[in-house]
């Protein structure tokens, strides 16, 4: 197979809520949102889709159907689980890879399960084995290079910051999904299955699956509900039945660092 060189990052500057759909900054706020997983995979299968970029795709067209006159994309971003493309899975070390979507609006002009079938694609030519570990392989580079050559904290903790906000500007959401719990004798008796990350992003959507139900943990950095009701409602045209678990203030710990 023909070696391919890493994907290249999106520096197209996308639609951010905060700064283009004029939602006012705030602390991290959660909603906990449980699915029957029977009916949403049902609805995923139909749409030739994934439970995660089915979410993806619903994110989009929610924050389109809200700012349908916006100047920039809407692009999103969607965490690879790069373990198997590199012969890990057993590895504890972060071994992550990224999918970018653009919910453009020849995307969105498509019958949902056409879009399906486009961001299915998408992932599939982005999550190739040659290219993740490619992209893998630079990041290792990138971070030792950064290590030798940098011997203060201080300056470390700086670069690595600025590493880290890469993506502010350029990413209007991104989504998770770590996949099903992979202990069904465990997993039958979890009634419920949240995962609240640092609040990197100023939307996020994390994914579970366990007890026969799917969890969204929907968490952003910006006031109001809007998006949130956009999405549900796309929910409820597309008959998915939903239950709001809870919502409010992020609940992740938060501390200075030494």
């Amino acid at each position: 197979i023909e070696e391919l060189p890493a994907p290249e990052a999106s520096y197209t500057p996308a639609f951010t809520l905060e700064t283009d759909g004029g939602l006012a900054k705030s602390s991290p706020v959660i909603w906990d949102i449980k699915l029957p997983e029977d009916a949403f995979i049902k609805f995923v299968r139909e749409n030739d889709s994934t439970p995660g970029t089915m979410v993806e795709l619903l994110m989009g067209k929610a924050i389109n159907s809200l700012y349908p006159d916006r100047s920039k994309p809407i692009i999103s971003s969607y965490v690879i689980n790069a373990r198997p493309m590199v012969g890990a899975e057993a590895t504890n070390h972060n071994c992550l890879g990224m999918s970018i979507f653009d919910y453009s609006p020849l995307v969105n002009s498509m019958p949902l399960s056409t879009q399906g079938t486009v961001y299915r694609g998408k992932t599939f030519v982005q999550s190739r084995e040659e290219q993740v570990a490619a992209g893998l392989a630079v990041n290792a580079s990138t971070v030792k290079g950064i290590m030798n050559s940098t011997p203060s904290l201080k300056a470390r903790k700086d670069i690595f910051t600025a590493m880290f906000n890469g993506g502010e500007g350029f990413i209007s959401y991104l989504v998770s999904y770590p996949g099903k719990w992979k202990y069904p004798t465990i997993g039958q008796y979890m009634k419920e299955f949240w995962t609240h990350p640092p609040c990197t992003f100023s939307l996020m959507v994390i994914l579970g699956a366990a007890g026969g139900n799917i969890s969204l943990s929907i968490q952003q950095r910006f006031s109001g509900s809007s998006v949130v009701n956009a999405f549900l409602s796309l929910l409820e045209e597309n008959g998915i039945a939903y239950e709001v678990i809870s919502s409010g203030a992020s609940d992740v710990a938060g501390f200075e660092a030494p």
